[in-house]
């Protein structure tokens, strides 16, 4: 592997991992946000769960997109893994995300 394909890799492999981590927190502490915003704004609760739920969603989205963006510049195996894992991982998260949000709405 030569030096630069490695650095690549390496910087691509923190971005992945910062737009996971950004759209786990949205989505696992969106109720709290929720509240927090509720509690000292007075937006109404289920409306910014709804915003911060699709922006967690959106977040999941764009990581999908950069992932293929970058495997078109340098296609490598690796980024089919990043690829699955993503996919997996963020129907699941996304999944739960909806759930709250449905439970919010009633």
């Amino acid at each position: 592997m030569s030096q630069t394909k490695g650095r690549f890799l390496l910087g691509f492999t923190v971005l992945f991992l910062s737009l996971q981590f950004l759209a786990t927190a949205l989505a696992i502490y969106g109720q709290r946000i929720a509240y927090f915003i509720w509690d000292f704004i007075g937006l109404y609760g289920p409306i910014v769960l709804t915003i911060v739920t699709f922006l967690s969603i959106g977040t999941f989205i764009s990581t999908y997109i950069v992932i293929l963006r970058a495997e078109k510049k340098r296609p490598d195996i690796s980024f089919f893994i990043f690829l699955m894992i993503n996919g997996l991982y963020g129907f699941i998260v996304s999944l739960v995300a909806l759930f709250v949000l449905a439970m919010w709405w009633g």
